[in-house]
């Protein structure tokens, strides 16, 4: 009498079926179980690291811009006319005090944000549903 079916002997001998392709999810689940803390470090581990490396990481780019006071040459022009008007004449700190004033004046920003199409940028209704990009 033959025993066997697709492949298989009976006995000792008895080699797997190699169709058998079911999968024991409680198997995986256990499995998953046993390694949970090795699983919770690589992600504690991997976190830390994502949060530590824009501060560890030197910048690629940056930009700097200094804003420097003008020189006399730089108002003779200004006092030439100043001279020709019979105005007194404009020195260099108040010249340079005169620009920061205007730079942080409001009508200032709001021709630089209108300009530049900077309020659709700050626009938190519309940059909160369709995102910032135009």
């Amino acid at each position: 009498m033959n025993n066997s079916s697709s492949g298989q002997q009976a006995g000792m001998g008895q080699t797997p079926d190699i169709n058998n392709d079911e999968i024991d999810l409680f198997e995986l689940w256990s499995g998953l179980v046993k390694q949970k803390w090795l699983i919770i470090s690589v992600a504690v581990i991997s976190v830390m690291l994502a949060a530590a490396y824009p501060f560890l990481v030197t910048p690629s780019y940056k930009s700097t811009a200094y804003l420097l006071p003008p020189t006399v040459e730089d108002i003779q022009e200004m006092n030439a006319l100043n001279l020709l008007v019979g105005k007194a004449f404009y020195k260099e700190k108040d010249v340079y005090k005169n620009f920061l004033e205007k730079l942080a004046s409001r009508e200032v920003k709001q021709q630089v944000f209108t300009e530049f199409d900077l309020v659709y940028l700050y626009d938190v209704k519309f940059s909160t549903y369709q995102g910032v990009q135009k």
